[in-house]
């Protein structure tokens, strides 16, 4: 039996959170709103990796609260910043590994990496309660299409103006079947449908372009294909391959390195 502890943020009261829950059979408490102290061991690591961690890097902004009235823009510190969301990234999991759960901890008087190697001698690994993180969790981890459901049509099933295939969809009787449907929000050329009992990965039409970008980058290309059609006083329709072309042209590139940015 496992049990796992939140707040009582949107995010974890949506329909979604509790699938997952139900499906890693687990059960949620929720913590008493608006008492942080309850949480006390999560939210000091959420500070103990602020204090080492991020107030350090280069364009940290934990100044600009503290003095802003007195700071001159040559040492403004978001003119300095370097670090993208991928580097943050790995940054972070480098300071976990190498500094984090390594370092002495005083609450419990040994490391986290010594604390863990004494609970494994002590209890074993329980193998029976790992969750593997296969296909079958990322798909049930993904959001869901607007309706839920998509339709499979000769060409596939339709996620967000771009078309997915798989083997399965020419299975005798899946023609003009409404499956549940998911898509990868950091991976454009892929969504999962629900066939046979199973979570099935589709791949988008133009997926060496796609799979490139997030679900976010993929939104931006299209409001500006948008915005340039009505500028120019156009009225197409938005699909793949105008998306495509968009996100390998320079503009595109452009757009993407401002959100990367």
């Amino acid at each position: 039996h496992q049990i796992i502890v939140c707040d009582q943020g949107p995010e974890f009261n949506s329909i979604f959170w509790e699938q997952l829950l139900a499906i890693l059979r687990t059960t949620k408490k929720e913590r008493r709103a608006g008492k942080a102290k309850e949480g006390s061991l999560v939210e000091r690591v959420f500070n103990t990796t602020q204090q080492q961690f991020v107030t350090n890097l280069l364009g940290a902004t934990d100044i600009v609260e503290q003095y802003f009235r007195s700071i001159s823009p040559e040492v403004d510190p978001t003119r300095h910043a370097i670090w993208t969301l991928d580097r943050f990234d790995s940054g972070m999991e480098r300071y976990l590994d190498q500094v984090y759960h390594q370092n002495n901890h005083s609450g419990i008087g040994m490391s986290p990496n010594a604390a863990l190697a004494l609970s494994l001698r002590s209890h074993g690994e329980r193998q029976h309660l790992l969750i593997p993180y296969g296909d079958a969790f990322i798909a049930q981890s993904c959001p869901a299409v607007h309706r839920g459901t998509a339709r499979v049509t000769p060409q596939g099933i339709k996620v967000n103006y771009r078309w997915f295939k798989c083997d399965e969809f020419l299975m005798p009787g899946m023609l003009d079947q409404n499956v549940p449907a998911r898509y990868d929000p950091f991976n454009g050329g892929i969504a999962y449908t629900f066939v046979g009992g199973q979570w099935t990965e589709c791949r988008s039409e133009h997926y060496a372009v796609f799979s490139k970008h997030s679900e976010r980058a993929i939104r931006l290309a299209t409001a500006q294909i948008r915005l340039r059609d009505r500028l120019n006083g156009r009225k197409e329709q938005m699909n793949a391959e105008r998306l495509a072309v968009f996100l390998e042209s320079l503009e595109g590139e452009e757009i993407l390195a401002i959100q990367s940015r």
